[in-house]
């Protein structure tokens, strides 16, 4: 995910030069790198395009690999299978996390700058833009309400960040996805894996909900009262 807006009350804490910051979360215990390929033949593409001849067509060659399992270990192939089949569910989880957060952001982000621009001097008296820097305030604090659900909102990058406050569900399911692709061996996921796994799925399918309804209803709505306020040098107002 990338962050673009503060922690709550950090404004210290700057985005890069590409107006985003990275989500640090506990990296004790971190799996960004996904599941392992199950064991299998596969087709391998290698794509050749040449150089200096923008006319002449791609060349695709194509090789099978074939992936085997570990002889060393003891798990079995059913083993394998329910590991990767538990890690592939994972990685489709923090997926979906990303993409709520970097929506979230981006909404946040807006809605910060909105308010900061009508609380400028120019503005500062104006009932209207009053009015909308409250709603807007409003809803940035229900988007912070979501996002801390996902992920810890209160982290600013330094490493000692991730023991003030508790992991939140994308940390909880990368420490998962630690145990169970990359330290699990070849076993199969424990019983314990499975139940926690089972449990933050239904803390994320309620965030979904949330995340829901903050895109389909309230911005929505923060956008119809936009439109209805006049407001000078403010694009999408009802201004003229």
């Amino acid at each position: 995910p990338k962050l673009r807006t503060p922690p709550p009350g950090k404004t210290f804490v700057r985005t890069g030069g590409d107006g985003t910051r990275p989500l640090v979360t506990w990296d004790l215990d971190l799996s960004l790198r996904g599941p392992l390929v199950l064991p299998g033949t596969y087709s391998a593409h290698l794509v050749v395009t040449p150089v200096g001849d923008s006319t002449a067509p791609a060349v695709t060659v194509t090789q099978s690999v074939t992936v085997l399992k570990d002889p060393n270990t003891a798990g079995t192939d059913a083993d394998v299978q329910a590991q990767g089949t538990l890690a592939r569910t994972i990685r489709a989880e923090q997926d979906s996390m990303a993409r709520m957060i970097n929506r979230l952001e981006w909404v946040r982000k807006q809605v910060r700058d909105l308010a900061a621009q009508l609380r400028d001097s120019a503005l500062v008296s104006d009932s209207g833009a009053k009015r909308i820097a409250g709603l807007a305030d409003t809803l940035e604090r229900r988007i912070i309400r979501v996002e801390a659900v996902l992920f810890d909102v209160n982290l600013t990058g330094a490493r000692e960040d991730a023991f003030r406050n508790p992991m939140q569900l994308y940390g909880r399911l990368a420490a998962l996805q630690s145990d169970v692709a990359e330290n699990g061996a070849d076993f199969a996921p424990t019983t314990q894996q499975v139940a926690v796994h089972d449990l933050l799925a239904q803390r994320l399918a309620d965030a979904t909900t949330r995340f829901a309804d903050i895109m389909t209803k309230a911005v929505p709505a923060f956008t119809a009262e936009l439109r209805r306020t006049p407001l000078r040098d403010v694009l999408g107002s009802g201004a003229p």
